[in-house]
């Protein structure tokens, strides 16, 4: 089974081969970009072999209730070997709002 950003849901029988359609009322399957409590900057850029580059991210908790949040920041790479993906986590808690750019390197 798989889900295509529009929603489709895409169901094979393993037994006789066959591809169903079924739509899942999903309306943004792919806006896994949104998450509106964390800012990267800048969002693109190009590093050279051996080379560094700074990332800033900002957690932003004011309209958020408390609990913990987690996103991943895919990184590309033109190279054969696998990136993996950054967790950020955010745990809000109650009356508590400070906020700290973070800065990967």
């Amino acid at each position: 089974m798989d889900m295509t950003c529009d929603g489709s849901l895409w169901l094979v029988d393993q037994n006789t081969g066959e591809v169903k359609q079924v739509s899942s009322g999903e309306a943004s399957t792919c806006s896994f970009a949104d998450v509106p409590w964390l800012t990267v900057e800048p969002l693109n850029g190009t590093i050279s072999a051996g080379g560094e580059h700074t990332i800033s991210l900002t957690l932003n908790a004011l309209q958020l209730f408390e609990g913990t949040y987690q996103a991943y920041i895919e990184i590309g790479s033109d190279t054969p070997y696998p990136v993996n993906p950054v967790t950020v986590q955010l745990t809000v808690v109650p009356g508590l709002r400070i906020f700290t750019p973070l800065i990967l390197r």
